[in-house]
């Protein structure tokens, strides 16, 4: 359909410039992609800010990579919290408005689809914070374990 604006040709059938009125559930997607970079570049920062200095005894090392394997352990416990969760809400949002977009189709499509979907991306979800629980346990926790084992062996500073 034609018609114009301040004399200019303008075709409605073309969406205007900006986010569309059926495009809005990419905002909340985007939103938890710029969170998690977000985090990971300031936590990366913060913790680029506390590594010991070369001249620093042997000692002082060793607590300083006890402290980031912790922190390693924290930031894989924790992985539901600040990677998983914020792009999973998102995609359900994404689900849900596909379901919404289906309500007038068959039950099948209605509930089928997006729910299938759902519980695809729940499984994925679940693997992936299971893996990093085995990875804590089986690898970070026997690593944090010798590096305790090697500051006890040094006995206790003077």
């Amino acid at each position: 359909m034609r018609g114009s604006v301040c004399g200019l040709p303008y075709d409605r059938s073309v969406p205007p410039l900006g986010v569309a009125q059926q495009e809005w559930f990419y905002l909340p997607i985007a939103g938890a992609c710029l969170w998690v970079g977000a985090f990971m570049l300031v936590d990366r920062w913060l913790q680029s800010r506390k590594g010991p200095l070369p001249a620093d005894p042997l000692r002082t090392c060793i607590e300083a990579s006890r402290e980031q394997v912790d922190h390693q352990i924290w930031l894989l416990r924790n992985v539901l919290w600040w990677y998983l969760l914020p792009p999973g809400i998102s995609i359900g949002v994404f689900f849900g408005y596909c379901a919404w977009l289906f309500r007038d189709g068959p039950a099948w499509l209605f509930l089928g689809v997006p729910g299938s979907a759902t519980l695809l991306c729940i499984l994925v979800y679940w693997g992936v914070y299971r893996l990093n629980q085995n990875a804590v346990r089986k690898t970070l926790l026997p690593r944090r374990q010798e590096l305790e084992d090697l500051l006890a062996s040094l006995g206790q500073p003077e």
